[in-house]
């Protein structure tokens, strides 16, 4: 069953402190407080919610200003998902590649959510700059990826923490990961951070930029490697949490609201048949490897 913890602060930084096993003096760190912010923004309900209705109208304007809106749905409401938006659902809570039956063209959503984050996050001061780094493909081997100005990056393979540290994190580089499971999803960090985004936006909480945040996370003292554990472990990739702190969860979130029968599914309907779709296809992928 999902359930959104709806942690405090405080409690996000008892967690860190007691999960890090550091001697670390994280109160001296000018991030903390921003870090601990963000973790019970991504563990509360009514946040996630909000901000990601905000998501789900921004996706729609942005299909409609790219003319593809009405190419994606029929009457309004009826996006062509793998199931199809607005069919009879399957009774069941995580579908499998066993559950789909569709072609390429029936989830062609003609890059409306990468799109429209590669746009967002170019404002927001992530992504800046070009250069190149060494990490590995799906065999393993060592390859070269170049970064281009203005957009994520799309990771080969399984990516070295030293690696994600220093070339994706401490340069703000979001990255499109299409090898990890279809439940983590290729989109679901790039989500929260828009969530944060927003949040830094409208409330003014925040001490430092989004951005800048990010790039904190790559912080000596927020990665302790004895432990094997980080502080972007437990605040953007779950380490335990069942809510938008971890990629799973919020893919899973959004499985559920595709149905019709959920009570969110009217306001968030684009952006779930677009995470639904994702999911579809990475399923139908790995099925036919």
């Amino acid at each position: 069953m999902f359930q959104f913890a709806n942690v405090s602060d405080l409690e996000i930084k008892k967690v860190i402190r007691n999960r890090m096993r550091s001697e670390y003096d994280f109160d001296a760190d000018p991030f903390f407080d921003d870090i601990a912010k963000i973790g019970s923004l991504l563990s509360s309900e009514i946040m996630c919610v909000a901000y990601s209705r905000h998501l789900n109208d921004a996706l729609i304007l942005y299909a409609k200003n790219q003319n593809v809106f009405k190419k994606m749905t029929d009457g309004g409401q009826a996006l062509t998902t793998p199931w199809g938006l607005g069919t009879k659902r399957i009774e069941k809570d995580i579908p499998s590649a066993d559950d789909f039956s569709l072609t390429a063209e029936r989830h062609k959503h003609h890059k409306v959510l990468s799109g429209f984050l590669t746009d967002f996050e170019a404002a927001q001061g992530f992504n800046e700059g070009a250069y190149s780094f060494e990490s590995k493909n799906k065999t393993g081997a060592k390859v070269t990826l170049t970064t281009t100005p203005g957009r994520a990056v799309t990771l080969p393979g399984a990516v070295d923490a030293d690696v994600f540290r220093q070339n994706l994190l401490e340069k703000a580089r979001h990255f499109k990961d299409p090898g990890v499971g279809s439940l983590h999803g290729e989109f679901t960090h790039r989500i929260q951070w828009y969530i944060v985004c927003e949040y830094a936006r409208l409330t003014k909480q925040l001490q430092h930029t989004p951005a800048d945040i990010f790039k904190a996370c790559a912080r000596p003292g927020f990665c302790n490697d004895q432990v094997n554990i980080s502080v972007w472990d437990l605040v953007f990739e779950g380490s335990g949490a069942a809510d938008f702190r971890s990629p799973e969860k919020l893919t899973e979130y959004f499985l559920r609201v595709s149905r019709e029968d959920h009570p969110r599914h009217k306001e968030l309907w684009f952006l779930a048949a677009l995470i639904e779709g994702r999911y579809a296809k990475r399923e139908i992928e790995k099925a036919r490897a």
